[in-house]
């Protein structure tokens, strides 16, 4: 990976361009690989995807409330006068 590389060992004059030019190449065109795959979906494609996605990321496990209903007030109900 590029962000390893540096500048030890290197020659004075190296040119870093030509060996990250194939990484900017592909940034630029990363909207072009753009996959749009109309398969239904399967719970073993997606755990498939998970046991190739997680050992590649952070995860964080967040426990998240359930919203509470809130149901709209009454009439009659007002702000007390101060």
């Amino acid at each position: 990976m590029y962000c390893r590389w540096t500048r030890q060992g290197q020659p004075l004059r190296s040119l870093w361009t030509d060996k990250v030019r194939p990484y900017v190449e592909s940034w630029a065109e990363a909207l072009d690989d753009i996959v749009f795959e109309d398969q239904p979906y399967s719970d073993e494609a997606f755990a498939d995807y998970l046991w190739w996605y997680l050992p590649r990321t952070r995860t964080c496990v967040v426990h998240v409330l359930p919203e509470a209903l809130i149901e709209p007030a009454a009439v009659s109900e007002t702000y007390p006068l101060v």
